[in-house]
């Protein structure tokens, strides 16, 4: 039979694109996943001494009583072992910059070379002393700390206590949606100080005294002429402004504006005037020509007014030197103002904190006064005829505390299901 492992070479044409995908690759695949694996695990082989690849073992081997081969341990697990750290690949370095002596030792003074040369030590010396082997111990200990690779001490997919993370641990708080979110500062902050229920006027009583209701009254009639004046400043404003149907403009009358004036006659007499008069500029004469004199005349003017410009900036700069406790009571004044305005600012909000905000596209419009007329009032409450809607009214608390924004109600259209029907020409034949 013949050898399966041999393969017959395609004669191909590598120099079109859509031929690519038949060459075999296989080989460079191999390789270059052998020379990355080389490179993880220690470097390249090819390139190491051989003082790395080999060495001479010099140790005895002592006779040993021949025993029954024990059973195999069982091998850890692929997925477990690749969780392990690798030995054979070193951890990353990272430069730390330590204080070295002779850097210590430029910075120290005169004072204190003396001192150390004659033998003298002082508290302070060597409580810095002291201090500073600390420093270096902690950085040294900080920088090994480091350098070793991070490792789980606990296992993640076991049970029982081994599995349980350390409780300080944020990060696994974190992945596992354990960490409690932090609130902004405003979250138990209500967005008004106005009560909930507001307590409603004595004149609402279903037996209210005279006076109490009488003010009620008032209260009423005034919301009511407001309103009233409202709407016919509306009026005034729109309606009154345009004509009615019967004063409006017909077609006759536009095309009557439209050629006032088209069919009167040019009178004869009328003069055309000056051709001079016609033209925006006067025209141009020979005699009013300037000449080169006059010319360079208006230049070296002109230079010399740009020239006395600049001499007035700089010395008016110059003198601006002499003018810093003026400049200093302006900045002054300045901070005054702002300041006084920051306070005029806080006073209008503390003020302003309980009246409703504008949430929406539309403004609030506080309800309705709830009233009873005189000759409506019932002396015991079984007469009483209800006013207001209990819904309305939690409603229009919530929009008044700046919990919701003012809204309208939703319009919902009415739709009807469609009428079925069968005409008689296809009309289903039934015996």
């Amino acid at each position: 039979m013949a050898d399966n492992s041999t393969r017959k070479r395609k004669r191909v044409s590598k120099n079109k694109k859509k031929t690519w995908r038949k060459t075999d690759i296989s080989e460079v695949e191999e390789y270059l996943e052998d020379k990355r694996l080389q490179e993880r695990t220690g470097g390249l082989v090819a390139e190491k001494p051989d003082e790395a690849l080999f060495f001479i073992d010099k140790e005895t081997v002592k006779d040993e009583v021949p025993t029954k081969r024990s059973r195999r341990e069982p091998r850890t697990l692929r997925c477990f072992a690749n969780l392990e750290p690798n030995p054979r690949i070193k951890a990353a370095s990272k430069s730390v910059n330590i204080r070295t002596a002779h850097t210590y030792e430029k910075k120290k003074s005169i004072r204190v070379k003396e001192r150390e040369a004659k033998g003298i030590v002082t508290i302070t010396a060597k409580k810095a002393k002291e201090q500073k082997k600390k420093a270096t111990a902690a950085s040294i200990k900080k920088m090994l700390d480091k350098r070793q690779p991070l490792t789980a001490d606990y296992d993640l997919w076991g049970t029982g206590e081994k599995a349980k993370a350390p409780a300080d641990d944020e990060y696994h708080k974190r992945i596992t949606k354990k960490l409690p979110i932090k609130k902004p500062a405003h979250t138990y902050k209500k967005p008004s100080g106005l009560p909930a229920i507001e307590m409603a006027h004595p004149g609402a009583s279903y037996n209210p005294a005279y006076e109490d209701h009488v003010e009620l009254l008032q209260m009423a009639h005034e919301i009511e002429v407001k309103k009233d004046r409202e709407e016919k400043r509306i009026t005034r404003s729109l309606d009154e402004k345009f004509p009615s149907k019967a004063e409006a403009p017909t077609h006759q009358t536009w095309v009557q504006e439209m050629s006032a004036g088209l069919y009167e006659e040019a009178s004869d007499n009328e003069d055309v005037g000056d051709v001079d008069k016609l033209s925006v500029n006067p025209p141009v004469r020979r005699e009013n020509k300037k000449t080169v004199t006059q010319r360079n005349k208006e230049k070296k003017a002109r230079e010399l007014e740009e020239k006395r410009k600049k001499d007035k900036e700089s010395r008016i700069k110059d003198t601006e030197i002499f003018r810093l406790r003026s400049f200093k009571k302006a900045v002054t004044e300045r901070e005054k103002d702002l300041a006084e305005k920051a306070r005029r600012k806080a006073e209008l909000k503390e003020k302003n904190k309980d009246n409703t905000k504008v949430l929406g596209k539309m403004k609030f419009e506080a309800p309705d006064v709830e009233i009873k007329l005189g000759d409506e009032l019932r002396g015991s409450l079984r007469l009483l005829k209800p006013e207001g809607h209990l819904m309305e009214d939690r409603f229009k608390s919530f929009q008044k505390r700046n919990i919701i924004e003012p809204r309208l109600r939703a319009k919902y259209k009415k739709t009807y299901k469609d009428k079925k029907f069968e005409k008689n020409t296809h009309r289903e034949i039934t015996l």
